[in-house]
């Protein structure tokens, strides 16, 4: 089916993830090592509830509200781009994934597709979407399409 110009906009967001990261998987793709291995390892946390909990060691997870925090984040989705072959625009923990076609069918068909693509890298990765702010859009020129 034509439909004139038309895109496809899927907004990520990454934001559950910073609990899930693999802090070894961090080490391993950033270069100062040394600086990620003190910031990341030993880190303790207690939790306050209706009662504080005991002091525990911290195994996944990047720190929040750190500038570090967000760097380690960095290098955990800087490679998804390479995952699938839908246009990535990346900031911080959101992300947006933009494909174009003249063919509502075939457009839909190529970003389930790609999403597949996405799903497993995050899997591979340790990483989850937050899927109560994931986002679908259908952009097109057209006054008068039927979208099914």
């Amino acid at each position: 089916m034509l439909c004139g110009f038309l895109r496809s906009k899927k907004s990520l967001s990454f934001s559950e993830s910073l609990h899930t990261a693999d802090k070894t998987e961090a080490l391993r793709r950033g270069n100062a090592l040394k600086l990620i291995q003190s910031h990341l390892s030993n880190k303790k946390s207690t939790f306050k509830g209706e009662q504080q909990s005991s002091i525990k060691l911290i195994i996944a997870g990047v720190p929040q509200g750190s500038i570090l925090g967000s760097l380690f984040f960095l290098l955990f989705i800087n490679d998804l781009p390479n995952s699938n072959l839908m246009k990535i625009i990346l900031f911080l923990d959101d992300t947006v994934l933009v494909q174009s076609d003249n063919n509502l069918e075939k457009l839909q068909n190529f970003v389930n597709c790609e999403m597949t693509k996405v799903i497993d890298w995050l899997t591979a990765n340790k990483l989850t979407l937050t899927i109560s702010k994931t986002k679908y859009m259908l952009i097109t020129n057209r006054y008068e399409t039927h979208i099914p």
